[in-house]
């Protein structure tokens, strides 16, 4: 065995692990040999050579180590109780106080090495990117907190591996006594399965390797009492911060919001059998985030949805807007919008839960909408219920149209797994708007009883996107982009302030999701243009990967408003120095199962 300092820190003994390589080839991955009963050192090595799939065992003839402070050579039995120290080459010293390898304690660069080949093969096979970020960061962290111990360990070889002992099993007490408190959970699950595959990979050092990946994994998991939101810089962007904070909340549900177009990048919510995932699209890297031509997660704003030729009148002057829609019309805000723009933020624990409060001062003239208007987003993720209250806020300096709302994507099996084809869809609209063949709203109302658009009751959606009216229709790309004005009396709840907007379920032991609102439509978009979109771990997202349930006033309200043949219902929402605006989404999250309480939070 000819390789850099290493050890087992609790002796070879039966059944221990010990993790061998080819001559210093530092970057190859190390494989596992166990130390089996009454083990010699010739059969010892044939292990080695076999695990390395090394014919000639000449190859491993070399093997320098000490065993209660003798040198062993080849002839001498490998005793299941020894102390085993490896050196590279002859480079050793004893003492008589202790083993020392290559002038240092072999435990400090042992355990090192070893936590190193655990820490490697979790980020590269067990961890997705941004739990890998945070690990590392967490790493980073530790080092300060870790010199001390090293450094000891270096200067005082014998007492530092008995202290270090005596520690580990204290820590390892420590640790397990606080893990009990997630087994039940997502990161219980999560933190049993990374160490079991960590030992599986690489305990080279027993207790050590076990009590520094519980100890690491076990940091990054939110802990309600003391941790409710947490923030990660990315990138930057005209010289500030893209971030993305985390809430948690005290049932496990975790909810990212980035500052760059105020988007919801990820949503960890338990379906019906306690299982947790990400419900949501989104983009990762800075450079999609930056991009985002799908609006994955964005807020949208001042306008959602098509403005018919890119200009409304307004007050008797003629505003013309971003032509960002087939060069004709105006849709979702312009090239900026709201969702291109980087949003002031705060974030604290509130009465409901933890909050991210973000702003956002539009000049005058952007995307050609006038006067300067401040807008705020605040998500907050109710702390006894897996719920997001979304409220959304408006003044200005002038008189302007405004329809905001959220474009998250949602997939209610796992931003990565199977499309929404088994998505079961219910949305309390009995009428749905009227659009032409560039999907320009015409202002009439159509009844949607009997239709391919009747969505009163909960009914499959993949059977609909399968109908040929609906596949062929080439405005929409094969598929829904329809906005439904809610029906009071069948959406009224309890609560009298929001409506029950949609439910959307993936079965019995699934998720269910309830839509609730105080704006009088909602807008179905079954991601018709995903074209293997980059979004999360390397996912492509494709056509149906995700539904949009889009809260918001019905659309081109400005320029239809009074026009003969209007439906009345088309009000357009005026915001101005004297005319403010509050509107309000919630998304609830519960089983089909164990629904949560009618009437949203």
């Amino acid at each position: 065995y000819n390789h850099h300092e290493t050890m087992a820190d609790e002796g070879l003994k039966q059944e221990n692990i010990v993790f061998v390589s080819l001559n210093g080839d530092y970057d190859s991955k190390p494989v596992g040999v166990v130390v089996k009963e009454n083990a010699s050192l010739a059969d010892f090595l044939a292990d080695c050579a076999a695990a390395l799939k090394i014919t000639e065992k000449k190859a491993l003839k070399r093997c320098f180590y000490m065993s209660n402070g003798a040198e062993v050579d080849d002839a001498d039995d490998l005793m299941p109780n020894d102390k085993l120290f490896v050196s590279d080459g002859e480079a050793y010293k004893k003492k008589e106080e202790g083993l020392i390898s290559s002038g240092l304690s072999a435990l400090s660069f042992g355990a090192s090495w070893a936590y190193g080949a655990a820490s490697t093969f979790a980020k590269e096979k067990i961890m997705d990117e941004q739990t890998r970020k945070q690990f590392e960061e967490a790493e980073a962290k530790a080092a300060d907190t870790l010199a001390p111990l090293v450094q000891t360990v270096k200067e005082a070889a014998t007492p530092a591996v008995a202290w270090t002992d005596k520690k580990l099993n204290v820590a390892t007490e420590v640790i397990a006594e606080k893990k009990k408190q997630f087994d039940e959970s997502e990161q219980g699950r999560y933190l049993n399965s990374t160490i079991q595959q960590a030992k599986e990979a690489s305990i080279s050092t027993g207790a050590a390797i076990k009590a520094t990946i519980e100890e690491k994994i076990n940091a990054l998991q939110p802990k309600p009492s003391t941790m409710n939101v947490s923030v990660q810089h990315i990138a930057e962007k005209d010289g500030k911060r893209i971030s993305i904070y985390t809430l948690h909340n005290e049932l496990g549900m975790q909810v990212s919001i980035c500052n760059l177009g105020a988007a919801i990048t990820s949503c960890r919510v338990t379906d019906g059998l306690g299982q947790m995932s990400d419900v949501v699209l989104a983009s990762e890297s800075p450079a999609d985030l930056l991009k985002n031509s799908h609006y994955l997660g964005a807020m949208i704003g001042r306008q959602c949805a098509r403005t018919s030729g890119s200009s409304f009148t307004l007050g008797g002057t003629t505003y013309q807007l971003t032509k960002n829609d087939n060069e004709v019309n105006h849709l979702h805000g312009g090239n900026t919008g709201l969702h291109h723009a980087l949003w002031e933020v705060k974030a604290g624990k509130g009465v409901k839960g933890p909050f991210v409060h973000l702003e956002r001062k539009s000049p005058d003239g952007e995307d050609g909408y006038p006067g300067e208007m401040t807008i705020t987003t605040r998500y907050t993720l109710l702390s006894t219920r897996n719920c997001i209250e979304l409220v959304v806020t408006a003044v200005g300096s002038k008189d302007c149209p405004v329809n905001f709302t959220n474009h998250s994507y949602f997939n209610l099996n796992g931003h990565v797994a199977s499309d929404i084809t088994n998505h079961t869809v219910q949305i309390n609209g009995s009428k749905y708007v009227d659009v032409d063949s560039q999907l320009i709203a015409t202002g009439k109302l159509l009844d949607a009883k009997n239709t391919l658009f009747d969505f009163r009751a909960a009914t499959n959606l993949g059977q609909r996107l399968q109908d040929k009216d609906i596949k062929e229709n080439k405005a929409t790309n094969g598929g829904y982009d329809h906005t439904f004005l809610i029906d009071k009396e069948l959406a009224k709840t309890k609560g009298e302030d929001l409506l029950l907007a949609a439910e959307v379920t993936t079965g019995a032991k699934g998720r269910l999701l309830r839509v609730y609102t105080d704006m009088p439509a909602v807008h179905l978009y079954t991601g018709n243009f995903l074209d293997n979109t980059n979004g999360k771990a390397g996912a492509k997202y494709a056509k149906y990967q995700g539904l949009c349930l889009e809260c918001e006033n019905l659309p081109n309200a400005v320029n239809l408003h009074g026009k003969e043949g209007v439906d009345p219902a088309f009000k357009p929402i005026i915001v101005g120095p004297s005319k403010a605006y509050k509107g309000t989404i919630v998304f609830d999250f519960s089983s089909p199962e164990r629904p949560g309480a009618p009437g949203g939070p």
